[in-house]
């Protein structure tokens, strides 16, 4: 188990393979035949990142779901409906962010290193992890701001103050 496991759950691993055909060939221009890494800070920082997509779109997800006039039985469906839209945006923008924003380096290319992105499936694979995170975010954001609505009295939560958790 790696350090980043507490943020990057199954995505977790201890590097991400590229193939060699990424890493730029010789001056006599023989290619690389071994395969290379990609710089292990880098896809760390993008996966962070990754991780605060996720935090910032399930907090936003979640002040806008109680700031509804919906109430009562009502509220439970536009509850469900704001969780998975908001899981479900957060999987996308995580992917998009790590297949297609992020830039990293590489490691272990023999004849200079190069900037590239990360493969599909490992974006895929930390899309994943978001698309659930964000679902156990909301769970618990929604039963923190329920708590505090109680305490507070703030008019649009409070009257939802028993969803999702009595």
């Amino acid at each position: 188990m790696t350090s980043d496991f507490w943020y990057n759950w199954w995505a977790s691993r201890d590097q991400i393979s590229i193939p060699a055909s990424i890493c730029p060939a010789s001056a006599e221009g023989t290619p690389q035949t071994a395969d290379a890494v990609i710089a292990s800070g880098d896809w760390h920082q993008a996966y962070i990142v990754a991780a605060f997509i996720t935090l910032a779109i399930t907090l936003a997800g979640v002040l806008l779901t109680y700031e509804t006039r919906v109430m009562g039985d009502d509220f439970k469906g536009h509850w469900w409906r704001r969780m998975s839209v908001s899981a479900l945006l957060s999987a996308l923008v995580s992917l998009v962010w790590l297949a297609w924003g992020a830039k990293v380096g590489t490691s272990g290319c023999e004849f200079g290193e190069v900037a590239t992105r990360i493969p599909l499936l490992s974006a895929l694979n930390r899309a994943s992890v978001s698309l659930v995170q964000s679902g156990v975010l909301f769970l618990l954001m929604s039963w923190l701001l329920t708590r505090l609505s109680r305490v507070v009295r703030r008019p649009g939560w409070v009257n939802n103050a028993h969803y999702p958790v009595r």
